[in-house]
């Protein structure tokens, strides 16, 4: 275990000290270039494994391996070589890294609202069981929102959703635009303060704790916007 998870940092390691000798300029390449690392870290680990006998197979090692080392690879260009940085408005693309950083932020905290979810219908003697089977039932909690006793939970999971998926759909399509700030930013904040009410709504582990998550999401938006202007 103690190797596998030194196999897991071991591009990270190395990674940084290319960074540090080499100069590397800061900018939003950094993101994926980390991104790429991680990814390359979990194809080493499951090949050590072998040896706990947990490996995952011959394909995720490959898409890992290969995978996070594009994107090393790719964003090393970009942080190695300064004559690279004509090819692409670096502005544009520090707020597209750092937006699609702080996008993938937001659903470890969807997961957070959804754990509370469950604690929830506990309270309410509510199992969820099968009704929880299908992607629509285990997504939008329709067969659950039948019994009429999650309505709140319901609205506001949905409304989040929907939000989540136009602030994807803003960053695929306009990322790279610079009129798109804006309404990207707006979009990203409207997700964030969602996520402050569920997880405030869905907590019931005391009020320091519920603050916390109340108040995380709201920072991250905060952080976004004084990062990007």
């Amino acid at each position: 275990v103690a190797l596998g998870i030194f196999a897991f940092i071991l591009p990270l390691i190395i990674f940084t000290i290319a960074i540090e000798v080499c100069e590397g300029k800061p900018s939003g390449w950094f993101v994926p270039a980390l991104a790429g690392c991680i990814i390359m870290g979990i194809g080493l680990f499951n090949l050590v494994a072998i040896i706990i006998k947990q490996y995952l197979g011959h394909l995720v090692t490959i898409i890992c391996l290969l995978g996070g080392g594009a994107l090393v690879g790719i964003s090393s260009i970009f942080l190695f070589n300064p004559q690279a940085y004509a090819l692409v408005d670096e502005e544009l693309t520090n707020f597209f890294f750092i937006t699609n950083a702080f996008y993938v932020f937001l659903a470890i905290f969807y997961i957070t609202f959804r754990a509370g979810v469950r604690k929830h219908l506990g309270r309410k003697g509510l199992k969820a069981g099968g009704k929880m089977k299908g992607a629509k039932n285990f997504w939008f909690y329709s067969e659950l929102h039948k019994s009429r006793k999650i309505d709140f939970v319901y609205g506001i999971n949905l409304t989040f959703i929907i939000s989540y998926m136009l602030l994807g759909a803003l960053l695929l399509i306009g990322g790279y635009l610079s009129v798109m700030q804006i309404p990207i930013c707006v979009a990203f904040s409207v997700c964030s303060a969602l996520l402050a009410i569920m997880n405030g709504f869905a907590s019931d582990e005391g009020f320091i704790y519920r603050l916390m998550l109340m108040l995380v999401p709201c920072i991250v938006a905060y952080a976004h916007w004084r990062l990007i202007f």
